[in-house]
């Protein structure tokens, strides 16, 4: 539960529910093999939609991998072909379940930058392997004493009880044990920069080819916890038997020689400075004592035989007090009251809340929990071309954006420009950041360009007095097909945003230079934008939203073509007169994966059923 990868990453929720039903998935797999019941079928099955929906898709594929896996490996035990096509079909039943959502993921992963990008990032190195066994030795952010290492992303810590318990099951050499062994080894060996991670990267396996290799180690992780529980129980008919088991005494000299080493490597400092060493020396005591306390709890139970009993009350309070210790001092627990408080500017936000767009340095904790439309943010999926368009803000050229996240330039020729063509209304500054290179340039603008709305001596708020909408009607068009030259024409001096745009396709729409009419956002959520719009001529509406394939528009609920405009945003032909334009995300993909979905309920539910019934019919023969 409280293992390095779930503690490290339980703030986010996604990547420790992704895996949380892998227990359950092994489980309905041994009590089909016993019971032969098929609601351990339903079960397993339901677990594949279960870790999908989580929104963590590299974890739910190592998720998919080990459950298959297992169940191939039992197969190779047993030889009963039956108890593995029919516990695999469900799985395939599971997966069809997940459709609505794998299908819509797998559309928006080929529009983003990790499509393209094959690297190794995020392994851990082999000189972080002390970490295995004391975590903090090389200090803790927390404590902001941490030296070496992303301790986040490379956290394996298992418990040191726990992992030398795991040992034991190895050393006993039971083939119950083996599958984890070698799930533990596969899992090392690709969150290490090892060879073999190279051979994954080179074969660009969509997501586990793409992302950090290091967040395999939550398989390693549920290896030694399962590893461990054999361990246990291996060591404690060990120790009913009546004489002292080599394995035992060859597993305390290795235990020993481990903590021996890590002391060993501490005093001699290694190269490190008296601080460090400090820090290194500190952080090894709590292992320490948690070794010796749990070799002397062995020892004693060893040596009496009637206190073999309570060895297992007296290792669950070891372990569940490392564990407890290692989480709480990782985790935040703070009052409610104290992680969005009320401040002035917070009370303000919402006359700032409106089909406009908001830009400021206050992160997505603001924007997203308080709904102020942005232009930045992260997101390990962001659409790949705008990411390439705000680079371009910055360049003047098109190119790739950062791996997962988008960050709007503060400096640059277009920077002005492309806020306004994003429809940025007002802007959030915080008073302590003025001059800050990280900060909006107030200074190097007219004054007539901003006005400022308020001010609590903290955090100021200013409106552009001129912003352009985030939606308009125009005639006057670019036909263009080669990205550099949309960019370059986009930022050209000569190029008026506001009654502009540059398109892709033709849209056969007649030019007209001065064309005039009215287009307003009516409704906006995250599925729907409605605008209504009013032109005495046919006419170009043009939304300052990203293009994605997914969107579809309807004009009186007509559907029609959606163009892609200015490098990445949307445009539609309207004719003339007043008229109802809808944009509503409805990807094909989605409306695929339901019905897939209805096609692995009907295969979920219709195997139990008959199973029943035949059940039935036999009690009544």
């Amino acid at each position: 539960m409280f293992c390095g990868f779930i503690t490290t990453w339980m703030e986010y929720a996604t990547l420790g529910y992704a895996i949380l039903f892998l227990p359950l998935a092994l489980l309905a797999i041994e009590k089909y093999k016993v019971q032969k019941n098929p609601i351990y079928l339903v079960l397993l099955s339901l677990t594949i939609p279960l870790s999908f929906l989580s929104g963590h898709f590299q974890t739910s594929l190592y998720f998919l991998i080990f459950v298959t896996g297992y169940l191939f490996f039992s197969h190779l035990k047993n030889r009963n072909l039956s108890l593995f096509t029919i516990p695999f079909l469900f799985i395939v039943f599971g997966l069809l379940l997940s459709m609505p959502q794998i299908l819509p993921s797998i559309e928006v992963y080929s529009q983003s930058l990790r499509s393209d990008l094959f690297q190794k990032i995020e392994t851990i190195p082999l000189n972080y392997i002390p970490t295995f066994v004391a975590p903090d030795i090389f200090g803790n952010p927390v404590t902001r004493n941490a030296w070496f290492g992303h301790y986040a992303e490379w956290n394996a810590y298992t418990g040191a009880l726990p992992l030398f318990l795991a040992l034991f099951a190895l050393i006993k050499r039971r083939k119950e044990a083996l599958f984890f062994a070698i799930a533990g080894v596969i899992a090392l060996l690709l969150a290490f920069d090892t060879p073999f991670l190279d051979i994954l990267v080179r074969l660009k396996i969509p997501v586990i080819s793409t992302a950090a290799a290091s967040r395999v180690i939550v398989i390693f992780s549920f290896s030694i916890a399962t590893l461990s529980a054999f361990g246990f129980d291996y060591l404690l008919a060990e120790i009913k038997s009546n004489k002292l088991s080599k394995r035992i005494v060859v597993w305390g000299i290795l235990w020993t020689l481990v903590m021996a080493s890590l002391w060993v490597m501490v005093i001699a400092g290694m190269g490190l400075d008296d601080t460090r060493k400090l820090i290194a020396r500190n952080n090894l005591i709590l292992p320490t004592l948690v070794f010796a306390g749990s070799l002397f709890v062995i020892g004693i139970a060893t040596l009496n035989k009637r206190l073999a009993a309570i060895l297992g009350l007296a290792l669950i309070f070891i372990v569940s007090f490392d564990m407890l210790r290692f989480a709480n001092k990782w985790l935040p627990f703070d009052p409610k009251d104290m992680i969005h408080p009320k401040t002035q500017v917070i009370d303000y936000y919402p006359k700032i809340t409106s089909f406009d767009r908001v830009f400021g340095n206050y992160g997505a904790d603001n924007s997203d929990y308080y709904q102020l439309p942005g232009i930045e943010g992260y997101d390990a999926v962001y659409i790949k071309r705008y990411g390439e368009f705000v680079n371009a803000v910055q360049t003047g050229k098109p190119s790739s954006g950062a791996r997962s996240g988008v960050v709007f330039p503060k400096y640059g020729p277009n920077v002005s420009k492309a806020l306004d063509l994003l429809g940025v209304r007002f802007i959030v500054h915080k008073v302590s950041d003025d001059g800050k290179g990280w900060s909006y340039p107030f200074s190097l603008f007219p004054d007539d360009k901003f006005k400022e709305i308020f001010d609590d001596g903290i955090y100021r708020v200013f409106e552009a007095r001129d912003f352009v909408p985030r939606t308009f009607l125009t005639s006057d068009y670019i036909v263009e097909k080669n990205d550099e030259q949309i960019i370059e024409k986009l930022f050209s001096e000569d190029f008026d945003i506001r009654r502009q745009i540059i398109l892709e396709e033709d849209p056969n729409v007649s030019k007209r230079l001065n064309a005039s009419g009215f287009a307003g956002i009516t409704k906006y959520s995250l599925n729907s934008v409605v605008v209504q719009t009013d032109s005495l001529q046919a006419s170009l509406l043009f939304l300052s939203d990203v293009y994605y394939p997914g969107w579809k528009a309807k004009i009186d609920g007509k559907e029609v073509k959606i163009y892609r405009a200015d490098y990445t945003f949307r445009a539609v032909p309207v004719p003339a007169g007043k008229h109802k334009v809808e944009f509503v995300y409805n990807p094909q993909g989605f409306k695929y994966g339901v019905l897939l979905a209805v096609v692995g309920a009907i295969g979920t539910l219709i195997f139990p059923m008959l199973y029943f019934r035949r059940n039935g019919r036999n009690r009544k023969a």
